[in-house]
């Protein structure tokens, strides 16, 4: 049930989001605690800002309401998918290419589960890195999470 109603959400949030001028980047339908949260994350080339998220999440909210589409309380969270967006979906690395991501693995490689490299390829599901001027890869099932990475001392550094 929860599978089909994060479907059918996606589905809704992805044609508002275009309305909007935006993309959806991910959904998430979870229990949290006593709650259950959807959660929305839209993004447009260039960054969105809080004023666009807060009306994709109006729209998103009476469309919600308008489809009768979750029967129970919950709640809804629209935002941005933050500077340290989590990667998931092949789009998600193409769209990176080039830049520092963090990936974290099931079991260890050379004494880590965490490292950090710049996002050469991403092909049949392997993720192709280079650390340190050395090439890396993972196959995506044994890594547990990806995310782009954000340095705040490199980021300052550039202003």
């Amino acid at each position: 049930m929860a599978k089909n109603i994060l479907t059918s959400a996606t589905e809704l949030a992805q044609k508002i989001a275009a309305e909007n001028g935006c993309y959806l980047y991910d959904a998430e339908y979870q229990k949290e605690g006593k709650n259950q949260v959807l959660r929305i994350y839209v993004d447009k080339d260039g960054g969105i800002n809080i004023d666009e998220c807060e009306t994709v999440s109006r729209n998103i909210s009476e469309a919600l309401d308008q489809e009768n589409l979750i029967q129970t309380a919950y709640h809804l969270e629209v935002s941005s998918p933050g500077a340290e967006r989590k990667l998931s979906k092949e789009w998600h690395f193409e769209k990176v290419l080039g830049k520092k991501i963090e990936v974290s693995l099931y079991a260890p490689v050379d004494g880590t589960k965490n490292v950090i490299g710049t996002l050469e390829k991403f092909e049949n599901n392997i993720i192709f890195l280079s650390v340190n001027g050395n090439p890396m890869e993972f196959s995506k099932d044994k890594v547990a999470s990806s995310k782009l990475y954000f340095d705040i001392t490199e980021a300052l550094k550039t202003k």
